[in-house]
């Protein structure tokens, strides 16, 4: 176990004052400027230590997939077909019991602690070998920024405002590449390091725990008054990947492929499926050792308004509608559940991470979709 020891911070003596930033300063539409200038960046020392420690273990891993490649395996004896049916009748919509609320898998604890104390903005996890990673408190302030601009925080979109905005790049942290200095942890990131930051973000929950922490720290100090009525409401965002129809045949005697009703294998019915794929570089997959995966988990068809259809993801969401402040969101496990299967366990999930909730929301507000006299009484005993 590596333990990095605590470090003292001496205050800065000089601070440089550009004039972009005079200029920002007074204007009152742009938002970000300020917002991130001003960031208490203490409260999230934790995470960003968990995220190096993270960082540090993903690392590790891709070492030793590495090495695993070159030792020789039998090869996984599924064929692509056979992993098909059983990625399909693994969905929520064909598996009852299955949570719909998605919970990523977590990884497990890394092998080395990081104290939150020797961490800071432009203080980075020291590395035995290597270079220095890149600052999560930069990082994290770039998603901040873009966000509150109205963008969709993506690693592109991230990227291309890093590397298209020299003030915001200089706000969040970051230094312009200079070709005479050569490498700087400090230089915006390339877009494979913004991926990657998002990536153990989101897997490691640590997107989530900060939206936590923020929504908590809103309720305590007041800033998101409590209110009697919360809303229900889905939401989807469009799926960048292929799909395909796989018929929905009957599973094999022994159920270990999952339910299928009658109906759907007499009809002859097919479902829109994710394509099956697997997630390394073998030349051969027929021949390699990994397992096969959806190449898009959780994507399946939305059916709006009209019959109109989308290959997209889907996410719940719970707010106040007086403020119009959004409390939470999650993802479905399936796009295609029926919007109304969210509202109890999201309502149970909220209750759960902020406590403060409990006995105040007296009602939610839902669309048609939880017009369902059993749903009704289910969530008038959960919040009695």
């Amino acid at each position: 176990m590596i333990i990095p020891a605590s470090m003292a911070f001496e205050p800065a003596l000089i601070h440089l004052v550009e004039t972009d930033d005079l200029y920002l300063q007074e204007c009152e539409d742009v938002l970000w400027f300020e917002l991130l200038r001003d960031l208490d960046w203490h409260p999230w020392r934790l995470i960003a230590a968990e995220y190096y420690e993270t960082l540090w273990q993903s690392n590790e891993q891709a070492t030793e997939a590495r090495r695993q490649r070159e030792q020789t395996e039998p090869p996984n004896p599924e064929t692509k077909e056979e992993a098909t049916v059983r990625l399909l009748f693994d969905r929520t919509t064909l598996c009852p019991g299955k949570p719909i609320l998605y919970e990523p898998a977590r990884l497990t604890p890394a092998l080395i602690h990081v104290d939150p104390n020797s961490i800071a903005p432009g203080r980075t996890l020291p590395r035995l070998a290597g270079r220095q990673p890149k600052c999560f408190f930069a990082m994290f302030k770039a998603f901040v920024g873009v966000t509150v601009m109205g963008k969709i925080p993506e690693p592109e979109t991230v990227s291309d405002e890093l590397h298209n905005n020299p003030a915001f790049a200089r706000t969040c942290g970051f230094t312009l590449p200079d070709p005479r200095a050569g490498y700087r942890q400090s230089d915006v990131p390339s877009l494979r390091k913004i991926e990657q930051f998002d990536q153990i973000m989101t897997e490691q929950g640590l997107w989530d725990k900060a939206a936590v922490h923020q929504v908590a720290d809103n309720l305590q100090t007041g800033r998101v008054q409590v209110e009697s009525t919360a809303v229900h409401d889905t939401t989807h965002y469009h799926a960048d990947s292929s799909f395909q129809s796989v018929p929905l045949s009957p599973p094999p005697a022994d159920g270990s492929q999952g339910p299928a009703t009658e109906t759907e294998a007499r009809g002859g019915k097919k479902k829109s499926h994710p394509r099956t794929t697997k997630n390394c570089r073998c030349p051969n997959w027929d021949q390699c050792t990994h397992e096969w995966i959806n190449a898009d988990e959780g994507a399946g068809t939305v059916v709006k308004a009209g019959g109109k259809m989308h290959w997209a993801h889907k996410a719940s969401t719970l707010g106040l509608p007086d403020q119009g402040v959004l409390l939470d969101a999650v993802a479905m496990s399936d796009a295609a559940s029926h919007d109304s299967q969210s509202l109890q366990p999201h309502l149970r999930r909220l209750l759960e991470r902020h406590p403060v909730l409990e006995g105040k929301i007296e009602r939610v507000l839902d669309d048609g979709a939880a017009d369902d006299a059993d749903l009704k009484k289910a969530i008038q005993q959960e919040m009695h």
